[in-house]
């Protein structure tokens, strides 16, 4: 099922009806009303909304705004029979139409209204477009497309790039947007246990790998198991060399050079290999290291051990924090590990 988007745009009036314990409206399997313009006359949308009261499934509108009689006339049908919810459309000018333009093709519609749509008032049910669900939330709104619409999602998506490669770079971040919108997929993860604290230590891993992959999209990511701090540490030998550095400067590097060591040692120990074992089976190659999870030597990167750069980032900054506070405070309560150094 893929995700069109979601735009943070508050629902109509504020007069949104929870039917979820979570206090958002869900529509399920619904109709997609596509719009251009703002809704006023409920004498315009009574004919369609009357349409689809008699198939008896819910209507998702979407359009600039909806007031006046309109507006009315969705909240005071809004009952056991006909569940419909109202939401502006995201953005604004020449935004705001590309965004229903993507929305009506993905879901097999067309938008109505505006300068060359189908006026509102003559639409039929073969004008409005399909959504498997729909979450509509105070500040946020997901559509979720149904199973049928890959093509036209792949239409759609394959014109948006064609449409990246003819606009200057500089222009092109409203683009990068939309087609992130429209790449957006959702799954519903399922976590079990067969105790209360093997069902909260599945749901803090699922988590906590979930964070790392939303933080390696921003970034990138870097090879695990330690073997990037291993390799930074083996980067810092040139810096040894030099012979303008004092003494002290010396003594600071190769304690920087220990601390990055510090990641890849623990794992080595932990397998029950040896320094010397590591060091002859990577063979001098970048990515290649020791996988704890197969107890095998192999290209981590291609065996999928990767760690997000920021989180890489962040670790290798915290550290230093702390050597700083160590330094400037002359004091620390730590526990001094009784293993050798590469």
């Amino acid at each position: 099922a893929e995700m069109l988007g979601a735009w943070n745009e508050n629902v109509e009036g504020d007069r949104q009806v929870a039917n979820d314990p979570s206090g958002n409206c869900i529509l399920e399997n619904c109709y997609v009303l596509v719009y251009e313009g703002k809704m006023h006359s409920s004498h315009e949308l009574a004919p369609i909304i009357g349409l689809v009261a008699e198939a008896k499934k819910p209507v998702f509108v979407l359009a600039e705004g909806v007031e006046g009689t309109a507006l009315e006339l969705l909240v005071i049908n809004n009952n056991e029979k006909l569940s419909c919810v109202a939401v502006k459309a995201p953005g604004y000018s020449e935004d705001k139409r590309n965004w229903l333009k993507d929305i009506a093709a993905v879901t097999g519609t067309s938008v109505l209204g505006g300068t060359y749509g189908k006026k509102l008032e003559t639409a039929l049910l073969s004008d409005l477009g399909t959504a498997e669900r729909v979450v509509v939330q105070k500040d946020q709104t997901q559509i979720i497309s149904g199973p049928g619409n890959e093509e036209r999602i792949k239409t759609r998506l394959a014109q948006l790039r064609t449409q990246m490669r003819e606009t200057p770079s500089a222009e092109q971040s409203k683009l990068h947007n939309r087609l992130a919108n429209l790449l957006g997929s959702t799954a519903v993860i399922k976590i079990g246990g067969t105790t209360r604290d093997a069902l909260l230590d599945n749901r803090y891993k699922v988590e906590t790998a979930m964070q790392s992959v939303r933080l390696s999209l921003e970034q990138g990511d870097v090879v695990g198991g330690g073997l990037t701090y291993y390799q930074a540490a083996k980067a810092l030998e040139r810096d040894l060399a030099l012979k303008s550095l004092t003494k002290a400067e010396k003594i600071g590097i190769k304690a920087v050079q220990r601390a990055l060591q510090g990641p890849i040692q623990s794992l080595i120990y932990t397998g029950r290999e040896t320094i010397e074992e590591f060091e002859k089976n990577s063979k001098g190659q970048p990515e290649m290291g020791f996988n704890l999870a197969t107890k095998k030597y192999e290209n981590l990167r291609t065996a999928g051990v990767l760690d997000a750069a920021r989180v890489a980032a962040s670790a290798v900054q915290i550290a230093f924090s702390h050597a700083r506070t160590i330094l400037e405070t002359t004091s620390w309560d730590t526990i001094r590990p009784n293993l050798p150094f590469l």
